[in-house]
């Protein structure tokens, strides 16, 4: 989390979903908000959002600008496949040139479950809906910014957090092919299912 309390804005992160970038942008007017080694082991960097509105109480959080970014979930999937490949015990690795399988979709959304947001009291934490939301699926931020559109959103987000426009670096990338061609039906049919929450919220399609 990025907090400017001069400027009263709250960037809640959400990995693999550009945050590099904002952070790059973002932590010339506010800074990164210090974790106790037990919240950096539960949540990384990417503190959910309702345990970030209990860290800088219900007022202050009222008075920020909250805003956070999503990605399509088939795209999101692969790319925490492949960043997770090497770290985790996966059944049948992430291969850059392969279709990913059903059992490595499960085992992502096995990771997401028990090994990251362990301190989260509700059970589905798997998608990036519920790392925005409350234990009973209220949006808590004010604005949700899109990867697809990166850089039109955060023209918004800089009009409303009142800091200047600036164009986003490119930082981070990685070079896979388009995420369509890692699915057959099945796992497409699988994401869709696991991360449908983040489909409906978001407006997200397989295309």
């Amino acid at each position: 989390m990025i907090v400017a309390h001069d400027r009263r804005f709250a960037f809640i992160r959400i990995g693999k979903t550009g945050t590099t970038t904002l952070r790059s942008v973002l932590e010339q007017y506010g800074e990164a908000w210090p974790l106790t080694a037990e919240e950096f082991a539960l949540y990384n960097r990417n503190i959910p959002a309702h345990h970030a509105r209990e860290k800088l109480g219900p007022d202050v959080w009222a008075r920020c600008f909250t805003f956070s970014v999503v990605r399509n979930p088939w795209d999101w999937a692969i790319s925490n496949l492949a960043y997770n490949q090497g770290k985790l015990p996966f059944t049948t690795p992430f291969h850059p040139r392969k279709k990913v399988t059903a059992e490595q979709i499960r085992e992502l959304r096995d990771l997401f479950r028990e090994h990251y947001h362990r301190g989260v009291t509700w059970s589905e934490t798997i998608t990036q809906k519920s790392r925005l939301s409350d234990p009973d699926g209220n949006l808590l931020v004010d604005f949700v910014a899109k990867l697809e559109r990166i850089q039109d959103d955060f023209d918004t987000i800089c009009e409303r957090a009142a800091i200047p426009k600036a164009k986003l670096p490119r930082l981070n990338r990685t070079r896979r092919k388009a995420y369509h061609r890692y699915y057959t039906d099945e796992t497409r049919d699988l994401v869709a299912e696991l991360w449908r929450d983040d489909v409906d919220a978001f407006g997200y399609t397989y295309d």
